[in-house]
């Protein structure tokens, strides 16, 4: 895994220079698949479930522009889910970095890209303070597809392919595969 972080730091390194010459990328999104990674019970008798793909996202991040139609992109933003209740609180949390290449036209962009989560974590309040699991950090991948309403704003797809280990336990991977919808702002 430490390769990966090197790989990542020298990209950041060598692309911040450009920087000053990229548009910027806000994204927010909404996701859902991967395997099942906790249910939490309730004291008034419930159950909620965790998938390790889901949840809720935002990003932000430069877009290079290499050509009329070739883009590169990279962000770095935090995807979490959460289940809440008077006595019970688990949040599931990651900070994904992605890196993708777009082939653009006037109306779409089609992309094909690496995303790299650092600290992967489940961590529970409350009843659930017992609950504490950290996974290695992941690198997976991402295929995405956008339209352009208006200049300036997208809407999106994107599927991410992507595993996590736990740190503690030699388990099988779980499984973080997922689809999300995307709102994309492009200034």
């Amino acid at each position: 895994m430490t390769s990966y972080k090197n790989l990542l730091f020298t990209l950041c390194l060598w692309l911040s220079p450009l920087i000053s010459y990229a548009d910027t990328i806000i994204e927010a999104g909404i996701h859902f698949g991967g395997d099942e990674l906790l249910t939490t019970p309730y004291t008034d008798g419930r159950q909620g479930t965790m998938n390790a793909g889901e949840m809720l996202s935002f990003a932000f991040g430069p877009l290079f522009n290499m050509s009329e139609s070739w883009k590169f992109q990279t962000t770095i933003g935090v995807k979490t889910d959460a289940e809440y209740a008077t006595d019970v609180e688990v949040s599931w949390v990651r900070f994904p970095f992605n890196a993708t290449f777009f082939y653009e036209t006037e109306k779409t962009r089609f992309g094909i890209g690496m995303t790299y989560h650092l600290g992967p974590k489940v961590k529970g309040s409350g009843a659930a303070s017992n609950i504490q699991q950290e996974y290695e950090d992941a690198l997976g991948y991402i295929v995405e597809f956008n339209y352009r309403r208006h200049a300036g704003f997208l809407w999106g797809i994107r599927f991410t392919f992507i595993d996590y280990e736990r740190k503690d336990l030699r388990l099988e991977p779980i499984d973080g595969n997922s689809i999300g919808l995307l709102i994309i702002a492009h200034m």
